[in-house]
């Protein structure tokens, strides 16, 4: 409880509430809403096709999104968004799993002459946990750390359903900037503020990611990013009696020493949880995604270079593959 007290402090100290925020949903709408290209396209007809009405919004997010992020071996990334996990899922046991944790994870491969055979990871979750796993009162940062990037709104139900995608991105964004704020300098520009918000996620998830990742995710967007989060601290600094103040083309914000530590100390904590509960939720990963030792082999390869090759035995139990091929990336740097 004293936890939660701080943060809520710190919250009114900036002026950050979790509210409406309509300047920044017109921003992440006039980006965001809707997207929609061939191959995603397809896949909205597959999952529509194949979840009928429970399927209420999907989602791409990810390195496809765009030409400086995407490689050649990149696959797809999706949210699939429902309203009730036992209606989304043909299977009890998914259905059970799915909040514990959240979210499950899939893939699919589909034929779309003339494109070829396409394929994609994706995630379920319903409507009210996203809400929950991007607010201030999550237990990770998984969620708010995906949606607080750019991402696509592909298809929606309706317009609620869309709204409430919005919304989830705009407490996202709130969320991980929050934490982002104490670690940067007394003075700061846009620039730095984006860089540490978008670089949170991968601490805050033991990921194989290339080390230019950041930078290749801030400069494909590098506009929305500046209107968003400059929006997003001009918010903050509006507020009577804020801790954080704008100064020409900088932030400045003024806390003392020993509040600054006990903001990092929190956020630092957050992020080891979230990394724990990464960690924790690979045993589930290995359930629902069927090829997920290959898919993290594929991306490994793709983005240090290191070719994998497993054994038989190694594949017959892979819990025990990931986890041993794991510590040899720890020791060799390569897991954030």
């Amino acid at each position: 409880m004293r936890k939660r007290g701080g943060e809520s402090r710190f919250r009114l100290a900036v002026g950050a509430r979790f509210g409406l925020q309509p300047e920044l949903e017109a921003i992440i709408r006039e980006r965001c809403v809707p997207f929609s290209s061939e191959p995603t396209d397809r896949f909205v007809s597959y999952f529509r096709g194949r979840f009928g009405p429970p399927l209420r919004a999907v989602v791409a997010y990810g390195s496809m999104l765009s030409d400086v992020t995407a490689k050649a071996t990149s696959i797809f990334d999706f949210f699939l968004l429902t309203a009730n996990y036992h209606s989304f899922h043909p299977s009890i046991v998914h259905a059970i799993l799915n909040p514990v944790l959240p979210p499950n994870v899939y893939e699919v491969k589909i034929d779309a002459p003339p494109l070829g055979r396409l394929a994609c990871k994706y995630s379920t979750v319903t409507l009210w946990q996203l809400g929950r796993e991007t607010s201030q009162g999550s237990f990770d940062l998984y969620h708010a750390g995906r949606f607080s990037k750019r991402f696509g709104l592909c298809w929606a139900a309706t317009e609620e359903v869309a709204s409430r995608v919005v919304r989830a991105a705009v407490r996202a964004t709130m969320r991980m900037g929050l934490i982002a704020l104490p670690r940067l300098p007394e003075r700061f520009s846009v620039e730095q503020f984006s860089r540490e918000l978008l670089g949170l996620s991968y601490l805050a998830d033991k990921r194989v990611e290339a080390s230019d990742k950041v930078e290749r995710i801030y400069r494909a967007e590098e506009d929305y990013y500046r209107r968003l989060h400059r929006a997003l601290l001009d918010s903050w600094s509006a507020e009577p009696r804020s801790a954080l103040r704008r100064d020409k083309e900088r932030y400045c914000l003024s806390l003392a020493a020993g509040e600054r530590q006990r903001l990092l100390h929190r956020g630092e904590h957050l992020i080891r949880m979230s990394r724990l509960r990464g960690q924790a939720r690979w045993p589930k990963y290995l359930f629902t995604y069927k090829n997920w030792v290959d898919y993290l082999i594929s991306k490994i390869e793709r983005a240090q270079g290191v070719r994998i090759e497993l054994t038989e035995r190694e594949r017959r139990y892979p819990l025990l593959t990931a986890f041993r091929h794991y510590r040899t990336l720890r020791r060799d740097h390569m897991v954030k």
